[in-house]
Parts: C-alpha cells; structure tokens; sequence
C-alpha cells in the first residue's frame, strides 16, 4: 500500500477484496507505521492513526489519481485517510 499525499489530502487504493478494505468498512480506525530505513535504526519513522473513509465521489477519485506516482487500477477501492495523530522519531 503506497500512500497518496495530495494538497490537502491524504488516500490510499486498494485492491477491494483485501481483508484491510474490509476492516476499514466495519471499523474506520486506522494505523499506518513507515518502519526504519534499515537494521540499524537509519533515519527514523513514524506512525499516523485515524479514521479512513470509503471514497465513492469520482471527481475526488480523480483528485487522488492526480496526485498518485502510479496509475490506480479502475478496481481498486479508494479510502480518504482523516489523521488524528502524528508521530515521528529520529535515530541519531
């Protein structure tokens, strides 16, 4: 799952049968964790938590298709992340 990061908004596609799209239906809270860059601690990392919402307005699906780096396949269920806390941490 590659996070998509527009001006004011933050998605993500997925394929609809996962069982994470699933889960996000029943219970919208969300954790998303970008791990170290190595073994070593690298430069740090950080955790978002949330809620997530099922995307059905296509002129906002178009939104997130513009501001992706790869082309979202047609199947695939778009979420519109809500970030409710932000943590970060930097390894020296």
């Amino acid at each position: 799952m590659t996070p998509i990061v527009s001006d004011d908004a933050l998605f993500i596609f997925m394929e609809p049968t996962l069982p994470e799209g699933k889960d996000l239906r029943r219970d919208p809270r969300f954790t998303l964790h970008a791990g170290v860059e190595d073994n070593n601690g690298g430069e740090g990392e950080f955790t978002l938590s949330g809620e997530a919402g099922l995307v059905p307005d296509a002129a906002e699906r178009q939104r997130a298709v513009a501001a992706s780096s790869y082309v979202p396949a047609e199947r695939y269920a778009l979420f519109a992340l809500t970030v409710s806390e932000a943590l970060c941490t930097i390894y020296g």
